[in-house]
């Protein structure tokens, strides 16, 4: 569904206090899963960073819009592997540093976060892992 901001429809619409001024959003979740994990010896083969978003989409129910890409950074003090993923739904990324995995996934689509911590431990030398989902459904902002 589009959605449209209905002072971009009427010019003259001015929103009743509290109200939601977008059209066609609020049926729909709009999960942000955010990932942090310390990990022992990550990757730095974006081939295999590619392989593990193609199935983190897979595993999330979603459907790929743009191909998997990752690049390798030499940049002194920042090497490591960073890859996304463009869904129909939004996008995945993943960054991959000595001893440390950043990962989210976002979607308007709902999705169970338990499935990609696992993903992420199934493929990652996970010591520690924490993660934060936040809601950032249009009627929830204070407009």
């Amino acid at each position: 569904m589009h959605s449209t901001l209905l002072r971009e429809v009427d010019p003259n619409y001015h929103a009743e206090p509290g109200s939601n001024p977008i059209i066609g959003l609020n049926n729909h979740t709009h999960k942000h899963l955010l990932i942090t994990a310390l990990v022992v010896n990550p990757t730095n083969d974006p081939e295999v960073v590619k392989q593990w978003l193609d199935e983190l989409v897979e595993i999330a129910g979603m459907n790929t819009l743009m191909p998997a890409r990752a690049k390798y950074c030499d940049d002194i003090g920042n090497e490591g592997v960073t890859g996304d993923i463009v869904i129909t739904t939004s996008h995945a990324t993943i960054h991959l540093w000595e001893g440390l995995l950043q990962a989210d996934l976002y979607s308007c689509r709902e999705f169970d976060e338990l499935d990609i911590v696992k993903h992420v431990c199934r493929n990652f030398d996970v010591l520690k892992i924490k993660t934060q989902v936040i809601d950032r459904s249009p009627e929830r902002i204070e407009w």
